[in-house]
């Protein structure tokens, strides 16, 4: 029997494509992504090659993903997807459980090859090349297409090998021999060259002296045993226990019926395409669901089918477009009319589009049953929809939304969603567990994102470029595109909602997979209500008092200018590093001077060494942190304070720290200096309004605790327990001096240390802080791992534990990567290593944090209390309190704070009272 005959190393070519195609679920439903381009090129195979038998060549491997030590779960299931198909199109499939795919291709050529006249291996597995012979080939391509194929006759193995298919694993051997050397021995023709005088590599090993230099000679024999099993890892095995018929690989009268049905089921294009062509009908297969509802009818129909879905606790996706300066409508018009409540709250979205500006919602994308439906609000028939009725039912099923880029808003879930387009009675605690945020749940799974906007969701998860706002807007506004770039807005606003609705399945596997979606749950889903709510309140700013401090720093300048300048001995741009490089290095002679490219270095780091001997010096380092606080604050938080409450609306951004902490910008308000005097000033223009003062709740030492938690170090547990100062007891026990006796300095040595400790600080970076030698520093370490060995003990095995899983994990959950464990860089490597040290201690902390935000929020609101919280900086909690509840709130922080966590040693939680910001701290 003369045949040609088809073998696919399926294991092999499934984990390349499911590395490198994006994973997610077809338009239809139907399979996963990577099934689909799996079967599609075995149907570019059968049709290419028609061969009379066929058959899928799988191992039951175990192949350990790089993170976790499992089989991604997405993986496993699309495989069996695969298998189940193949077994429906009676395509025969061989596996072994105790053998690799090579060995049992090769077990079967080794049974059956003579009878065959053509045998073509489709594989990625480079043993395979063995195999070749006169009548057989190997086909490598990475994802199964043609124009990738590279195709290894016997002609084709010695042109590129230098040897005979046979000797391949003679010649691993020897390269092996010269993989523990220095480049440039051993190489690919000198091994090829001596397969030339030896049959074997162990022939080589024992061979003649005469025949082999004595250069190879010593690296062979010294590498010998390397060699050895090199080769008996890369020889195959042609002897596998297997079950296999040849006459169930016979394709006869199959081939039509697997291409047809392949076809009917969505898994071909017909005839070959290019991976852009078969892009092109992807993307164009999902805008196929795209609808854009024309009538009152249409949408009422639409509407319908969301109201249905919604009873039946389907998920649905939405997506509202607003102009990016609708907030300005609140802030600026209309105030006398209806920009605030009679009890004086703020309008929501829907109310103020209702009573102020009814066209304010553009238009609306929801997606549900596979279709995405299109709804131009400014139609006279939509407000007969009454959809902020029916949105309100429809916040009682499971909701993805998702919402345009817009710099002033608090996005809320999915990709960007305002949380300002919810009123209060929409979105509330119990509707929140109803919601999917898509952008916090990326985040928690992959923390190290610059962004999760939509484009990226759509890029990683569907793998199509879909523009952004600003491509589309190009400085114009949604109204004006909604006419001049219909197609492309309609596009916008579908895939925002396709995109939130496709998604949501694939992020809640992550969630359970790596275990966080507790802290999903828990924490971060109903922090985006109390964060709504802070951004809402905003603070109120003594506009006046920030006016003064803005003069006040403006004559402060003028004079350190005066005196820089009679230092100097000319006027210059104190603001040009390259003027004032000149001026310092070269006129006045100061050394140190570090030249570059574009002048001397006149960076922080080498003016601070030098200004104790020059007052020029330490004059520009004052002058630079006053025209910073000039601009950052006194001019920074002017533009911040809105007309017409007087406050400041900062934003709070939840999924930019990788370590889960919290950041605030629009104004930062957390970075502003506490540690200079002037900086402390900046403070006292945050004040309460009439009747109100402020309470600010701090955590004490809340990271140098968790570590004391975390590792379990009984000597600093123990430490804690006393209720004695833990720097000055740390000083007693590192300096060997009674604690009666710790000096001021020793004190606060030993809180650098303490503080140091929990960062990974180094001995270089310790004597910098303490400005004493790195040899004394590093005195100073080791006596504290002798004071506190279980610290010691936590730190390593944290650092061990990141390189071993590729992340490290916080007392709640959080995960953080720490890819540059890996990396050969030493910096980065030692970078590293200080991330998997603090990061599960400021990961708990930033988690501790929040819960006690959301325990405050909700318990204020729930006594029915007048104060509310309005800011979090760090450790830290601001509340604006009414004066006649100052001792309930004051309970309300001092309990919830202290019962978010139980921890071994306790928490400390000073509670500070003041007529400002800064009073108050």
């Amino acid at each position: 029997m003369k045949d040609k005959v088809v073998i696919i190393d399926g294991q092999s070519f499934f984990k390349e494509i499911f590395y490198q195609i994006p994973d997610f679920k077809r338009i239809m439903n139907k399979v996963d992504n990577a099934v689909c381009e799996f079967m599609q090129s075995m149907l570019c195979i059968i049709e290419k090659e028609e061969p009379s038998h066929l058959f899928v060549v799988f191992s039951e491997e175990k192949t350990e993903s790089e993170n976790t030590g499992d089989l991604p779960i997405s993986y496993t299931r699309q495989m069996k997807q695969i298998k189940d198909l193949l077994e429906k199109l009676e395509i025969s499939v061989v596996q072994e459980k105790d053998a690799e795919t090579c060995d049992i291709v090769s077990t079967i050529l080794a049974q059956n090859t003579k009878q065959w006249e053509k045998v073509l291996i489709y594989s990625n597995n480079v043993k395979m090349l063995q195999m070749v012979s006169e009548n057989t080939e190997v086909i490598f391509s990475s994802i199964l297409r043609e124009e990738d194929f590279k195709i290894y006759s016997e002609e084709k193995v010695i042109e590129e090998y230098g040897v005979s298919p046979r000797l391949l694993p003679d010649l691993y051997a020897i390269l092996a021999c010269r993989d523990s050397v220095e480049k440039g021995n051993i190489g690919i023709k000198t091994a090829a060259k001596l397969l030339q005088e030896f049959p074997s590599f162990e022939e080589i090993v024992e061979g003649k002296d005469e025949l082999l230099s004595k250069r190879v000679k010593e690296k062979i024999i010294k590498y010998s045993d390397s060699g050895k099993q090199k080769k008996l890892r890369t020889a195959l095995n042609r002897n596998c226990s297997i079950n296999f018929n040849i006459e169930s690989a016979c394709l006869e009268q199959k081939s039509e019926n697997i291409l047809a049905y392949l076809k009917k089921e969505g898994l071909s294009f017909g005839e070959k395409t290019s991976e852009k062509e078969k892009k092109d009908r992807e993307v164009k297969e999902i805008k196929s669901a795209f609808v854009k509802v024309l009538n009152w009818s249409d949408a009422e129909k639409a509407f319908s089918i969301v109201d249905s879905c919604a009873k039946k606790q389907n998920r649905i996706g939405l997506y509202l477009l607003v102009e990016d300066d609708w907030l300005n409508h609140l802030f600026y018009e209309n105030e006398e009319e209806a920009c605030y409540t009679e009890k004086g709250g703020q309008l929501s979205f829907f109310e103020v589009a209702n009573e102020v500006k009814s066209n304010l919602l553009l238009a609306l994308a929801v997606t549900v049953q596979d279709k995405t439906y299109y709804i131009d609000c400014s139609q006279d028939w939509f407000q007969e929809l009454k959809f902020v009725s029916r949105l309100h039912q429809w916040m009682e099923t499971n909701f993805s939304f998702s919402v345009l880029d817009g710099k002033r808003f608090l996005y809320i879930v999915n990709a960007l969603f305002e949380q300002y387009k919810l009123d209060n009675s929409i979105l509330n605690y119990q509707s929140m567990q109803n919601l999917f945020d898509v952008s916090i749940a990326k985040y928690l799974v992959s923390p190290l994102q610059d962004s999760y906007e939509y484009q990226e969701l759509a890029k990683e998860y569907l793998d199509i470029t879909c523009p952004s706002a600003k491509e589309i807007l190009e400085k114009k506004t949604w109204e004006h595109c909604k006419t001049e770039k219909e197609e492309a807005v309609i596009e916008f606003c579908c895939y925002q909602s396709h995109i939130a609705e496709i998604v949501t399945e694939n992020l809640l596997e992550d969630l359970k997979k790596t275990e966080m979606l507790e802290l999903y749950t828990n924490v971060e889903m109903p922090l985006l209500y109390v964060l709504f709510q802070m951004e809402q309140r905003g603070i109120r700013v003594n506009k006046e008092a920030l006016l003064q401090y803005g003069t006040g720093l403006i004559s402060k300048i003028e004079e350190l200018e005066k005196k820089i300048y009679s230092q100097a001995g000319e006027e210059f741009n104190i603001n040009s590093p390259k003027q004032l490089g000149v001026i310092l290095f070269e006129k006045m002679g100061l050394p140190n001077g570090k030249k570059t490219k574009t002048g001397y270095s006149t960076s922080a780091e080498v003016l601070e060494g030098l200004k104790s001997q020059y007052a020029i010096v330490a004059d520009i380092l004052e002058y630079r942190q006053l025209t910073k606080l000039k601009s950052t604050y006194a001019d920074g938080l002017i533009e911040y304070i809105s007309p017409v409450d007087g406050r400041i609306h900062g934003k709070f951004n939840q999924t930019v720290t990788a370590t889960g902490r919290l950041s605030s910008t629009e104004p930062n308000l957390q970075n502003i200096p506490i540690r200079m005097e002037l900086g402390r000033e900046i403070r006292k223009v945050f004040i309460p309004k009439e009747g109100y003062v402020f309470l600010d709740a701090d955590y004490s030492q809340i990271e140098l605790r968790i570590l004391a938690h975390m590792s379990g170090d009984e000597s600093l547990i123990r430490a804690y327990n006393t209720g004695k100062d833990i720097h000055r007891i740390t000083a007693s026990e590192v300096f060997h001096t009674p604690f009666e006796e710790v000096t001021a300095q020793q004190r606060s040595n030993a809180k650098a240390v303490n503080f140091g400790i929990v960062y990974g600080i180094s001995s270089f970076g310790l004597g910098q802080d303490l400005n004493i030698s790195r040899k004394e520093a590093q005195e100073y370490i080791e006596r504290y791992f002798s004071t506190y060995p279980g610290i010691k003990k936590y730190l390593d095995e944290s650092v061990e534990q990141g390189k071993k899983n590729g992340y490290v994990v916080s007392l709640m959950g959080r995960r953080r990567p720490v890819p540059e464990l890996a990396s050969k860089n030493f910096n980065q490597r030692s970078f590293g290593e200080r991330v998997a040290m603090n990061s599960p201690i400021q990961g708990t902390a930033a988690d501790i944090i929040k819960l006690a935000m959301i325990r405050v929020n909700d318990r204020i609101q729930k006594e029915g209390l007048r104060s509310q919280l309005l800011l979090q900086i760090h450790d830290e909690l601001l509340v604006e309190t009414h004066i006649d509840e100052i001792e309930a709130v004051r309970k309300i922080l001092e309990e919830e704070m202290d019962q978010v966590i139980q921890l071994s040693v306790p928490l400390e939680i000073d509670v500070q009272q003041g007529n400002n910001w800064n009073e108050a701290h």
